[in-house]
């Protein structure tokens, strides 16, 4: 067998992303686009419109007409080809992320001292995946990845705290999470490393210290 139908059957065995030669299709990284919205003039200074793709995205009730950080919503999504409209019924929208030029949106949107994440297929306006309820400092999309930030809430003895979250989106749309890169940036920000919420005391400094839960367990 010469090296080149070598390399061409490699590459149909799932391999391209390794060898660049003619044949081969790698996968493209999934693409993550902040939405713009702007006021829709002459109409209503309570609707802002965005678009991607063949979609008209808006928004309803900023909750500052000039500088809006936060719609009370709902998400109204319109097919520009088909004509055809439906709502997503989420409040407190903050903002929304394109995937991939119109394969699903992220809706972020907060409630209280919680932030959620929804993922929406713009077809249809249906949830693609369970909503996600967190407490965090704060959530940043960078390429194709969501990096959730630790929280703490404290009290006298101890504090309350959420580890932190880094999140791929896989080729079926699907949210992944980095596990080990999850820990190194709850550990960076919180001191120790652990998963899901755990009482830590002192945290955020040299002497962060995880309180043993029932079962012994360490968090990680």
């Amino acid at each position: 067998m010469t090296v080149k139908p070598l390399v061409y059957f490699i590459c149909l065995l799932g391999c391209a992303a390794l060898f660049a030669q003619p044949g081969c299709s790698p996968q493209k990284p999934i693409a993550l686009q902040k939405v713009s919205f702007s006021p829709v003039d002459g109409i209503s200074p309570d609707k802002f419109e965005g678009k991607i793709a063949n979609y008209k995205l808006t928004l309803i009730e900023p909750n500052d007409p000039k500088q809006p950080k936060a719609w009370q919503g709902p998400l109204i999504i319109t097919d520009q080809r088909s004509g055809k409209s439906c709502e997503v019924g989420i409040s407190l929208i903050t903002d929304v992320y394109d995937v991939n030029g119109g394969n699903m949106l992220f809706v972020f949107s907060y409630g209280g001292s919680s932030r959620y994440i929804n993922y929406i297929d713009p077809r249809s306006c249906k949830y693609m995946h369970p909503e996600l309820e967190l407490r965090t400092e704060g959530i940043v999309v960078a390429n194709n990845r969501i990096i959730i930030r630790p929280a703490c809430e404290c009290l006298e003895e101890y504090c309350e705290c959420s580890a932190g979250l880094v999140m791929e989106i896989n080729n079926n749309y699907e949210p992944i999470v980095l596990e080990q890169e999850s820990l190194e940036l709850t550990k960076k920000v919180i001191g120790v490393a652990f998963k899901g919420s755990r009482k830590v005391r002192r945290p955020k400094t040299p002497n962060a210290e995880l309180i043993p839960d029932k079962r012994g367990n360490d968090g990680t």
